[in-house]
């Protein structure tokens, strides 16, 4: 999913849907920052 957002973001920059795009900033990816900084905290 990260993947495909990058892919739109990058090459469909003319239609952003850019309401979807806040929605992700502010709800997905809070999470993922968490659980990447759980995933480097434990490899430390």
């Amino acid at each position: 999913m990260i993947i495909g957002m990058r892919n739109r973001l990058v090459h469909g920059y003319d239609v952003i849907d850019f309401d979807l795009l806040w929605d992700t900033v502010t709800d997905d990816l809070p999470p993922l920052i968490a659980a990447l900084q759980e995933i480097v905290r434990k490899k430390e």
